[in-house]
């Protein structure tokens, strides 16, 4: 695939964890392979990502729920706190990127 040849879309779950991200293919994966999905700032920075195994036959990558990057600096935070800190990262979103991991 190259860019632009697919869209993705994301799949809202419960209000506690961030959306999964499905992604339909133009065709069967031909092979499996291991992919990255990043959920990327318009400044092409990764806000959040997640790691799914494709396999031969497969018609769309699905992943689990993303997992925003560098939270871990924010754990001291009362979990209100942190769920405003997620808030404010995941709504700078614009764009996907899918690659090999």
């Amino acid at each position: 695939m190259g860019p632009g040849a697919a869209s993705a879309e994301l799949v809202v779950g419960s209000p506690d964890t961030l959306p999964a991200c499905t992604c339909a293919l133009p065709r069967p994966a031909q092979a499996g392979a291991s992919l990255r999905v990043s959920v990327r700032s318009n400044a092409g920075i990764p806000l959040a990502t997640a790691v799914v195994d494709l396999r031969a036959g497969d018609r769309a990558i699905v992943t689990p729920p993303l997992t925003l990057l560098a939270m871990e600096g924010y754990a001291h935070l009362k979990p209100a706190d942190r769920l405003a800190v997620q808030q404010r990262v995941w709504s700078r979103r614009a764009f996907v990127t899918i690659e090999r991991a």
